[in-house]
């Protein structure tokens, strides 16, 4: 029971979204928590979607740098001969998600002339 509650934790937490995307050309997904077990058909059907008849081809697959994060903290005391004194301290970190750039391969299907 807690390995199935373990895995269904893990498959709903993949969750995927459109960052860019040219029509039967192109696109860029981001998926959250890598590509996994259901994110990663999410994006298939997403890129299949997009590029009808053509092949999706995956051109580029990783982490992207998509904003910075920062904390910060403050302490104020007594320093020298009782002044009041303030320190700092703050950490800046890169916050990223995984992309998946893609591209539509091969001609369109024309149904009227039958040909590709």
């Amino acid at each position: 029971m807690l390995i199935m509650f373990l895995l269904g934790f893990m498959t709903n937490c993949a969750s995927t979204r459109v960052v860019k995307q040219r029509p039967g050309k192109s696109g860029i997904i981001m998926v959250r928590e890598g590509m996994i077990g259901d994110a990663r058909s999410k994006a298939k059907s997403i890129m299949k979607r997009n590029c009808g008849h053509k092949r999706p081809i995956v051109i580029e697959e990783g982490e992207a740098v998509v904003g910075s994060s920062t904390r910060g903290t403050a302490r104020t005391g007594k320093g020298l001969f009782g002044l009041k004194t303030t320190r700092g301290r703050s950490k800046t970190r890169n916050v990223t998600e995984w992309r998946v750039k893609y591209k539509c391969k091969g001609k369109k299907y024309h149904r009227r002339l039958g040909r590709n």
